[in-house]
């Protein structure tokens, strides 16, 4: 296990960091100059946190859900309507 016993389990940084490795192994062209060139902000207004908070935590499984559903998998009617701080709706 490659994080501290004290971490996060789920970490948007680190899910972020990932998606966007396999997207760059996954390019079928090279980049191009100007793209390698392009400076990246050193103080972004939005950046993926240590972790989840409720709303996005929220919000993470609402996308999953959606992307399943666009994809034509069947979605339980229980977590179409998902909120993170009434899990015992689903466990129950």
């Amino acid at each position: 296990m490659d994080r501290e016993p004290t971490a996060y389990l789920f970490s948007p940084k680190q899910a972020e960091r990932e998606r966007n490795l396999v997207k760059k192994q996954q390019r079928k062209t090279t980049m191009t100059p100007s793209d390698k060139k392009r400076n990246r902000k050193k103080h972004p207004r939005k950046s993926a946190g240590d972790h989840y908070d409720t709303a996005s935590y929220r919000r993470a499984i609402k996308y999953g859900i959606a992307q399943l559903d666009k994809h034509g998998r069947e979605v339980n009617f229980l977590y179409t309507y998902y909120d993170p701080n009434c899990l015992h709706r689903i466990t129950s």
